[in-house]
């Protein structure tokens, strides 16, 4: 089995490369002669034009397709592609499932993403409120969330991305580790860069992940979160609903209006919230030792394990 992806978001490469390392497969990212492979592939991205192009070169191998998508997909010719070559779909989420159908892609099979950390055996001390990562996209970032990031500023360290218009308000900014070249220099020795094991300080640190985002595919960073107690506060919707239960994360509400940002080939699907909602439910909850050994056990069913699962296509 070979794994193979195209031009990606780091978060789905650090996926395919997760699945490689789990399974002992061979990972190729960047150029490559398709036609020097004859074993089947595993082709994991978002259903966009380029993962198009790479399920064509393939054409004639065995596939298995490990998809995510933040909304519908206008994608034709990947359903023409899917009709002849007759992939094996694989989800990761019943939202991502939800939205391929609608799409005209037929999911095979749901597997979630797993956290790469393994899930700690006790809650460590805590020392930061809120902490959360996300590079600047509309998504992670929606306009009702510049009041939500006004109010916690002063208790709040996020990772984020230095076109994100939101930076005056917070108050402890760490860059991230793939934002630009010219921002590191810039702005490194001011702010810090978030490498791998800055990351997992601020991830041991945090007693709460306040994730801001109004829709994922699955959502990644709230699952590593919770593998080091750290209690997620997220959007009661698909996808984060899937995996984070009301014993150890806290949850506020959809408001009802939906709205479809066209993105290539996508239609980013963004559930919006008021800001009221979330500042309301901030102020009530208290952080809770029991609620972060609920995220600790909860995070030990989504390591990277449950990759293995891939294998069972390929006996």
């Amino acid at each position: 089995m070979v794994v193979v992806l195209p031009r990606s978001a780091y978060s789905i490469v650090r996926v395919a490369k997760d699945i490689a390392r789990v399974n002992n497969w061979k990972c190729i990212i960047g150029s490559y002669n398709p036609l020097m492979i004859s074993e089947p592939v595993l082709l994991v991205g978002n259903p966009d034009g380029a993962f198009n192009t790479l399920a064509r070169c393939h054409a004639h191998n065995r596939q298995v397709w490990y998809l995510t998508t933040e909304g519908r997909v206008l994608n034709p010719e990947l359903v023409r592609i899917a009709n002849t070559v007759k992939p094996y779909i694989v989800a990761n989420s019943k939202y991502t499932k939800a939205k391929l159908e609608e799409s005209g892609l037929w999911v095979d099979e749901i597997i979630p993403h797993g956290t790469r950390y393994e899930p700690l055996k006790h809650v460590p001390r805590k020392n930061i409120k809120y902490l959360y990562v996300a590079g600047y996209l509309k998504r992670k970032y929606p306009p009702e969330s510049s009041d939500v990031i006004k109010y916690v500023s002063s208790e709040a360290v996020f990772v984020t991305t230095f076109n994100n218009p939101y930076i005056p308000y917070m108050k402890h900014v760490i860059v991230s580790v793939y934002d630009s070249k010219n921002s590191w220099f810039k702005y490194g020795e001011k702010h810090g860069i978030c490498g791998e094991e800055v990351l997992k300080i601020l991830y041991r640190s945090a007693m709460f992940y306040l994730n801001l985002s109004t829709t994922e595919g699955f959502g990644l960073t709230i699952l590593e979160a919770m593998s080091f107690g750290c209690i997620p506060i997220v959007l009661n919707v698909q996808p984060f609903n899937e995996f984070v239960s009301s014993e150890c994360g806290y949850f506020y509400p959809h408001n009802g209006e939906v709205e479809e940002e066209p993105f290539g080939v996508h239609m980013i699907e963004h559930r919006h919230y008021n800001a009221e909602d979330v500042i309301e439910l901030l102020n009530k909850i208290k952080y809770d030792e029991n609620r972060a050994v609920k995220c600790l056990e909860n995070a030990k069913k989504y390591t990277v394990k449950i990759y293995v699962k891939f294998r069972e296509f390929f006996k």
